[in-house]
């Protein structure tokens, strides 16, 4: 008991997530929404796509409410109950008090897990597109698609998108395509072109 006294930082409360509380108020959050939040837990393992999780929460979070608790205080009072592993030491590792915010927490959380070679993995996945041999071209638009999702900040425009989608396809593809364009698809402007893929 001793130590304990003569120690006051281990008393102190080391939760890194401290969003303000208005004055006068508290709020109690129910072990069912706890529970909800809880279905879809982050691990931080490279498969985990920690943009989605975020994404997931976020629409959760649009659905609930807390006896009138503001939502930013509820995201980040909730948020840590989806972490678990890897991802809940990292966050238990963070300062104490040091995130007050959503944007803060969301910013830390991406920061950490949605690193620059992650993205780069992702831009190269984008870059060099190939249509399977015998993926059906509806596939190989939704799989284009998907990589683009997974990494908003790829810094492409979307004519350098679909320049990359028709390069990837196969040449049959291409061809209908071309025919579809009166002659040559590279020709159509960016509206155009997602029109003709999107038929």
């Amino acid at each position: 008991m001793g130590d304990f006294d003569s120690n006051p930082t281990l008393l102190i409360n080391r939760n890194p997530i401290q969003p303000p509380l208005p004055e006068g108020r508290s709020y109690e959050i129910s072990p069912e929404i706890i529970g909800l939040v809880k279905q879809n837990q982050f691990q931080g393992k490279p498969q985990e796509n920690p943009l989605e999780h975020i994404d997931a929460f976020e629409e959760i979070c649009g659905t609930i409410s807390a006896g009138g608790a503001p939502k930013e205080y509820l995201k980040c009072k909730l948020f840590s109950f989806t972490l678990t592993g890897k991802a809940l030491r990292w966050v238990k590792s963070l300062p104490a008090q040091s995130i007050t915010t959503w944007k803060e927490y969301k910013v830390a959380f991406l920061g950490h897990f949605f690193t620059k070679q992650r993205a780069n993995l992702l831009r190269e996945k984008i870059s060099s597109f190939q249509q399977g041999p015998v993926e059906p071209f509806h596939e190989a638009l939704e799989r284009f698609k998907d990589y683009t999702r997974e990494c908003p900040n790829h810094g492409l425009s979307d004519g350098s998108l679909w320049n990359i989608f028709y390069r990837g396809i196969s040449g049959k593809c291409r061809f209908s395509l071309d025919t579809a364009s009166n002659g040559n698809f590279m020709t159509k402007t960016v509206t155009e072109a997602k029109i003709l893929i999107e038929i």
